[in-house]
Order: C-alpha cells, then structure tokens, then sequence
C-alpha cells in the first residue's frame, strides 16, 4: 500500500515538472514557447513587454565536415531578460537562446 502511494506521489510530481517545464509565458493572443526564434520572440513581445538586456554567454566556433569541403559555423548562446505584463501584473524571465532559437525559459519573479 505505501509503494503503491509513493509511486503515485512521483508520477504526480513527475508530470507536473515536466507540464511546468512545457509552459510557455502568455503574451495577449500569443504564447512564447521553446522552439520559438528570436525573431518570432521579439515579435510577441511587441504585444506584452520588452526586452530589458542581452547578454551573450559564449561563443564558439563548431567545425563540420560535410562531403567534400569544411563549414564553419559560429554558436552564440544569448541570455534574454524579458519584461511582460500578464495576470495584472509585471513579470521578469531570463530567456536561453542557442543559435536564435529559444531552448530554455527560466524562473519568473515580479519586477512591478
């Protein structure tokens, strides 16, 4: 009986993370969501917030071989920090791009 308890306990914390881990932030009409481009980003924002910084993390060079000829190719990791309004308030996100594409987005707080 209590392994049959515990187990559902973690099944229930276990789909609640990763439900918590899909979400996106809502933006009037539109959801930011992983997989977006920065572009597509910037364009929601223009409904609900701002950009307040970027900050570029790292940068590096990847090297790929393709059939006969050497492509370089340069990996920017960004850190975005977002201003939105939603629920009737203001809220602050740390936003993880890699390549433009928008891979993580972090813990809110308000920031009123």
């Amino acid at each position: 009986m209590k392994t049959t308890r515990l187990a559902i306990f973690i099944l229930i914390i276990n789909v609640t993370f990763f439900c918590l881990a899909q979400a996106g932030i809502r933006c009037k009409n539109d959801i930011i969501s992983e997989g977006d481009t920065s572009s597509e980003v910037m364009l929601k924002l223009m409904e609900c917030g701002t950009v307040l910084d970027k900050e570029i993390v790292s940068r590096e060079t990847v090297v790929e071989k393709k059939t006969d000829k050497t492509v370089k190719k340069e990996k920017v990791t960004e850190i975005w920090y977002i201003r939105v309004k939603e629920r009737g308030g203001m809220y602050c996100y740390p936003l993880s791009f890699e390549e433009g594409l928008l891979q993580r987005i972090g813990n809110w707080s308000r920031c009123d």
